[in-house]
């Protein structure tokens, strides 16, 4: 049995990385245990990791939130359906963060967490520093959001109207507005 799994070692990317360089592989070896074993033991190790993260069921609500983004006086961003995910989450991911923060949200759940996990890791302040939003990133969103959408749209954008917009579904399933506020507006260029 011993010899099974020396041979598929033998043979896979670990094992060679153990005949050229041990040490290394004695490393990566325990890095691979000690995720295996903190994955099973449901430990957190970083702040960046957090195990437990997609393991809670989705609470019902009786609204859903979205935001339709216009531009150059009434044209709809409407980014179809791919399996290239990316651009609609560099549009709205970023959006929507600006907006909680622009809606006077005080307290930032994420450097509250960071806050805490620094008292335990202070040796991990510097590389911690940048992952919070500052005040003036938070003011030039703006223009980065009228940059990115002429890249996404493809021509040049002269104004732009966010709206959250909420949704419930009637009985029979459709959907029913049941608010729209402007959250964001960028006047035309003068």
């Amino acid at each position: 049995m011993i010899a099974f799994f020396t041979k598929i070692l033998g043979r896979s990317w670990l094992g060679r990385v153990y005949k050229v360089d041990k040490p290394l592989f004695l490393v990566l070896a325990l890095f691979f245990a000690a995720t295996i074993g903190f994955n099973v033991l449901k430990l957190q190790t970083t702040p960046f990791f957090v195990w437990h993260m997609y393991s809670a069921k989705m609470p019902e609500t009786a609204t859903y939130p979205y935001f339709q983004i216009t531009y150059n006086h009434g044209r709809v961003v409407n980014l179809q359906h791919t399996w290239n995910e990316p651009q609609k989450s560099y549009l709205y991911m970023p959006l929507s963060r600006y907006v909680y923060d622009k809606a006077g949200a005080d307290t930032d759940p994420f450097r509250l967490y960071l806050e805490t996990w620094l008292k335990k890791h202070p040796r991990f302040a510097g590389l911690t520093r940048d992952l919070t939003i500052t005040q003036h990133e938070l003011d030039s969103y703006p223009a980065w959001l009228r940059s990115y959408l002429s890249t996404v749209t493809g021509g040049p954008i002269d104004e732009v109207t966010v709206l959250q917009k909420k949704v419930s579904f009637d009985a029979s399933g459709a959907p029913v507005e049941v608010s729209s506020d402007t959250v964001l507006h960028l006047p035309p260029y003068e």
